[in-house]
């Protein structure tokens, strides 16, 4: 090295590194160049202190001299001073921009630039991607070149990479958080957006403002935001309060009638925003607008629709009010009927039959056999009558009979009224089963009635059977089990069926409609007696239980008469 040029040593990767800067010659120029303390030039502090990585290369691309920073960085590479720089020049690729930003490498001229440099050319910041090694991304760089003149004369390059690779990976970063913004905005095209300045004239204007508005981008540019207001808003002052409260508040949201270019008028729903710089100066406002009209529209008409209601409801009110003031009147005129055919019918058929008693009793010896029957058939008859009365009566207090239900222990009520029905077998053999049935939820006087008159049904229907059979049980049909064929009531899902089933005369199914019928029967009271109100009655006492009553039957062979309740708590088994 020749007498012009000074050594600074620099420790680097294990080995000495010989840190190298020409000192300058005594010239012009070298009087620009002032003095610091301690015995270093500006330059050499420059060369010392420099980010940016700075390295002597010879024709060789052998490392000649390199600064602090270029030491650490060919230290990471594995390249020390005194070392030909190849694989380093195999690492530093041109960066070529493309239209989707990314790094275009043309292997072929992985070392150019160094070639270049060599070659007598300048390299002015030159964008390029350094590889540090497999465990660390790539770094990229600046790189710079001059030619200069070694001390033996021969020629040289002096490098200079700069790592822009924070500075540039923020930029990259905003560049996409604006192209995002930008097809944000692009694809909001139900939302008006509008950039107000720190005055509230339009500084930013949306292609979906254009289409909400009217205006086009050229037109709304500096437009004072109260053009967009009604003229009662403009003369209240409305634009500017709602600026101020945003200014206030910093955000706010705001719904109300705007106005298009045309002077057509819709509903909006507008998010302002006020921009602030760093220091909290007003820039300007950030306005997100979206058109409600048909949800504003849909609204009214719903409030319409509700208030339509109820006044619908109140109307309806009224006549149930009146409704239920008519069956009060209904329900005494019932109850007046009923006293009246509990006490006045019940006079004239006591005397009827009274009187017919009194002249078989009296004049029977002097009257004919055919006179004596009639006499007996009206008192049969009146008798008759007084058991119908008896059942209307009942069938119409039970109507209107208040319910009081609790849980019935069934099987234990089957045989309860079996046992009361003693008088009705009296002298017959009838085989009775009552198989486990499951607990009820009803009131319990009027189930009893059911039970009561099925049961009475059975033992009279079994009355010319020498072995007469009466079964009783349930059976438990859950929501998704199929219907089971067979000569049993069809069980209705989620419902217990309690089955009353005899081996009786049993009835023809094209009349079963007739069940449940007030005074309709399906023999002849001289086959069978009765009054055709028990069914009608116990039809009526299982519908207000919530369940209904059926019958399957066959003449000569039995019926089977069955009726639904719910199971309490709503477990049926």
């Amino acid at each position: 090295m020749t007498s012009g040029a000074a050594e600074v040593p620099h420790q680097a990767g294990g080995g000495e590194v010989t840190s190298t800067y020409p000192s300058p010659a005594p010239s012009a120029a070298a009087s620009f160049v002032p003095p610091v303390s301690g015995g270093h030039s500006l330059i050499d502090l420059l060369w010392r202190n420099s980010e940016a990585a700075m390295a002597v290369l010879d024709g060789d691309r052998v490392v000649r001299h390199a600064n602090p920073a270029a030491a650490a960085l060919l230290n990471d590479l594995g390249i020390g001073v005194g070392q030909r720089m190849q694989r380093f020049g195999r690492q530093v690729r041109p960066v070529r921009s493309g239209p989707d930003q990314h790094p275009a490498v043309d292997e072929s001229v992985e070392s150019a630039p160094v070639e270049k440099v060599l070659g007598g050319a300048t390299l002015s910041r030159e964008l390029v991607d350094v590889s540090l090694g497999p465990n660390s991304g790539p770094r990229r760089m600046l790189l710079s070149g001059q030619p200069i003149e070694l001390d033996d004369g021969t020629a040289g390059a002096l490098m200079i990479w700069t790592d822009i690779t924070d500075s540039w990976q923020s930029a990259e970063r905003s560049r996409n958080e604006l192209a995002r913004l930008a097809r944000l905005l692009e694809g909001a095209s139900d939302y008006a957006i509008i950039m107000l300045d720190g005055c509230g004239k339009v500084h930013s204007w949306s292609a979906a403002a254009e289409r909400m508005q009217g205006y086009s981008h050229e037109e709304a540019i500096g437009l004072p935001y109260a053009s967009f207001f009604d003229a009662a808003d403009q003369a209240s002052g409305l634009p500017g309060k709602i600026l101020a409260d945003a200014q206030a508040l910093g955000k706010i949201h705001v719904e109300g009638k705007r106005v298009r270019q045309d002077g057509s008028v819709f509903w909006a729903h507008a998010s302002i925003s006020a921009m602030r710089d760093e220091h909290g100066r007003l820039q300007g406002y950030v306005k997100v607008t979206h058109d409600v009209s048909e949800q504003r529209a849909l609204q009214q008409a719903s409030q319409e629709l509700t208030e339509l209601l109820e006044e619908r409801v109140a109307e309806r009110t009224v006549e149930l009010e009146q409704k239920n003031a008519d069956l009060a009147a209904v329900n005494a005129e019932l109850e007046a009927f009923s006293y009246s055919v509990s006490h006045d019918l019940r006079a004239p058929l006591r005397a009827m039959s009274g009187f017919a008693r009194i002249m078989t009793e009296d004049y029977g010896e002097q009257m004919p056999a055919e006179a004596l029957h009639y006499l007996a058939k009206v008192t049969e008859n009146a008798e008759h009558m007084g058991n119908l009365i008896d059942a209307l009566l009942s069938f119409s207090r039970m109507q209107r009979q208040q319910m009081q239900s609790r849980a019935i222990d069934m099987a234990a009520l089957a045989r309860e009224c079996w046992n009361a029905l003693e008088p009705a077998r009296e002298g017959r053999q009838i085989e009775f089963v009552v198989a486990p049935l499951p607990p009820a939820y009803g009131d319990r006087r009027l189930i009893q009635q059911v039970w009561m008159n099925l049961l009475d049904n059975a033992i009279k229907y079994t009355g010319k059977k020498e072995s007469a059979r009466i079964e009783v049980r349930a059976e438990v049909a859950e929501q998704d089990e199929p219907a089971r064929p067979g000569p049993d009531p069809l069980p209705v899902p989620d419902t217990v069926m309690y089955l009353v089933k005899d081996n009786g005369a049993g009835f023809d199914m094209r009349y079963v409609a007739k069940l449940g019928q007030v005074f309709q029967r399906l023999h002849h009271n001289e086959e069978f007696t009765g009054t055709g109100i028990g069914l009608a009655l116990s039809q009526r006492i299982v519908q207000r239980h919530g369940g209904q009553l059926s019958a399957v039957g066959e003449p000569g062979v039995g019926a089977t008469m069955g009726f639904t309740l719910p199971s309490p708590g709503g477990d049926l088994r």
